[in-house]
């Protein structure tokens, strides 16, 4: 078992939380609630340290403080990750602070502002902040929606293309379901799944990621806007066959009667998204952005991406985007050249 070297996580600011401390401490506060532990009971559990307190461990697990990095510096990383029911949080954590222990050294990183989570739980982490944030924008810059917006056509279609998901598609063990009272990846997770097999890891996250966006978009005030490049239409009204324009009829429908808005960013606005991004919004005074880099690399940066601001302003309305969406659908939609 990892036991961490003490100093790593004084790479980060130890005086004010950072963006790291929101990410590893949701993850932690998810825990004990799945685990139906109050934060009595996990102190109770700890070695005896003045910052160790029901009332600062309820504070880490949001963010607000840096206690775990402080008990992670005072080497209680084992004991950490025990109290919260979960050993291979502590393998997580030393794949993570690694990664950004070299990222600040060289400067690739800004410890103020940025964090890059490369533990084996980052999806499942990612999942869980989404879920978390208030309302959230998705830029596609591929030819694929968003996973949680996929038809189980175009699911079963990505996953034929990668051998070692195929798993994926003969697993009937749904336990990917996600909320207080059970965590079905944290079964995954605590079994070696993200370890033993990326893409089926991938493919429970993304379902459990669609749960969360359906009950999202049936909330009042809980909406995804989607902005998506204009080529992907064109793209997908090319194919002409299942499963792409059953992914536009589905996000349509979405669009229509959900909380989904859709914008369009059209090829002559000259703003083009080339990277996929979701901004999180978590009330009215904090934003993050997230970008995924991989299975077992999440990038968050704690503000507003001015690229995704540019692109949104650049994007038409939902009404305008619809129309383009519904004409996508049915092959009715004009190359502009």
């Amino acid at each position: 078992m990892t036991n961490l070297d003490p100093g790593r996580m004084t790479q980060l600011p130890l005086r004010r939380p950072a963006i790291g401390d929101l990410v590893l401490g949701h993850h932690l506060g998810h825990l004990r609630a799945t685990r139906r532990l109050t934060a009595d009971e996990v102190h109770r559990r700890l070695p005896a340290r003045r910052y160790l307190t029901p009332r600062s461990l309820a504070d880490m697990e949001a963010g607000r403080n840096t206690v775990l990095r402080r008990a992670l510096d005072d080497g209680l990383a084992l004991a950490l990750a025990r109290a919260y029911g979960s050993i291979r949080a502590a393998d997580d954590w030393e794949a993570t602070l690694d990664t950004h222990h070299r990222d600040c050294e060289t400067g690739t990183s800004n410890p103020d502002l940025s964090f890059a989570d490369t533990g084996p739980g980052s999806l499942h982490r990612y999942q869980l902040l989404e879920q978390a944030a208030t309302t959230l924008v998705v830029t596609v810059a591929g030819d694929l929606m968003p996973a949680p917006l996929h038809t189980e056509a175009m699911r079963q279609q990505i996953l034929q293309r990668l051998p070692s998901a195929r798993a994926a598609l003969r697993s009937r063990r749904r336990v990917y379901v996600t909320n207080e009272a059970r965590c079905g990846l944290c079964i995954l997770y605590n079994d070696g799944l993200p370890l033993e097999n990326n893409a089926l890891w991938q493919y429970h996250v993304d379902m459990a990621r669609s749960q969360a966006f359906t009950a999202r978009l049936e909330r009042p005030g809980g909406g995804v806007v989607a902005l998506i490049n204009e080529s992907l239409l064109h793209t997908y009204a090319q194919a002409g066959t299942q499963p792409w324009t059953g992914q536009l009829q589905h996000v349509a429908r979405l669009a229509e009667g959900t909380g989904l808005s859709v914008r369009i960013v059209p090829l002559r606005s000259g703003q083009t998204i080339l990277v996929n991004r979701v901004e999180l919004r978590f009330g009215q005074h904090r934003t993050v952005t997230v970008t995924p880099c991989g299975p077992h690399e999440t990038l968050y940066e704690d503000m507003a991406d001015d690229r995704l601001t540019a692109q949104r302003r650049a994007a038409l309305g939902h009404r305008e985007s619809l129309e383009l969406l519904r004409r996508a659908a049915v092959g009715t939609l004009e190359l502009p050249w």
